[in-house]
């Protein structure tokens, strides 16, 4: 079940495709890198079954083609160790999912840094085989299997403030802070916008934010491991 905060994620996203163009390869959705912010490990081995794997869920305004997907971490040499699949309802079916693939590249220098200090590197993958999607939620998990290398996902902003995270396959997932640095590429399909009534749809999510902040919300404990130290 969602949680308020990541209704409200999907509200203000739903408003803002009122101003969305169509028909051309753009950014869809992104949880931009944050710069300062912890890098998680993201290393799995499905031979020995055992590391950890994140996801993301994120929210599409209005129908897609998705062509493509960008995230951030640290440095890797052997891009064809990831593994990115889409998944269709972590919660209700935690592996019922597809395995992505399509031409990998890596960013020639750095475009972040972790909270360690670490360089941090954009990758991105561009399908081989575009899909489309209705609005509504998309899930990506994105790892490196290997028994041996070490790679660290980049947290981002401008999320719900919480990812996914399991320790094998056929596990449950469990939502921890924080955000994982994620983009979403491909072409707004459909009609063009702007959508009647959007201007009212904005004040009405603003209103519900409003209430929501002056709400307390509990600190979540998370056993995830991080790369160098945690922030204070």
């Amino acid at each position: 079940m969602m949680t308020i905060s990541r209704q409200l994620t999907a509200l203000m996203v739903l408003c803002g495709a009122a101003w969305m163009p169509v028909g051309a390869a753009t950014t869809l959705v992104q949880q931009g890198p944050l710069s300062g912010g912890v890098a998680l490990d993201a290393v799995y081995s499905s031979l020995g079954q055992y590391g950890f794997q994140n996801a993301e869920a994120m929210t599409l305004a209005a129908p897609a083609q998705v062509t493509g997907l960008r995230w951030w971490g640290s440095q890797l040499d052997d891009l064809g160790l990831f593994v990115v699949r889409q998944f269709t309802g972590l919660a209700t079916a935690p592996d019922a999912f597809r395995v992505l693939s399509g031409s990998l590249t890596r960013s020639a220098g750095p475009s972040a840094q972790d909270s360690s200090g670490q360089p941090m590197y954009a990758y991105e993958l561009t399908l081989d085989q575009p899909f489309d999607v209705v609005a509504g939620e998309l899930q990506f998990s994105i790892f490196v299997d290997s028994d041996a290398a070490t790679w660290f996902w980049l947290a981002g902003g401008s999320g719900d403030g919480s990812s996914a995270l399991r320790g094998a396959d056929g596990a449950d997932w469990n939502w921890l802070e924080p955000d994982l640095s994620l983009a979403v590429v491909g072409e707004w399909l459909g009609r063009g916008l702007p959508l009647p009534g959007s201007g009212a749809l904005v004040l009405a999510a603003l209103g519900v934010v409003a209430l929501w902040v002056k709400r307390p919300r509990a600190a979540l404990r998370s056993p995830r491991r991080l790369q160098g130290p945690t922030p204070a």
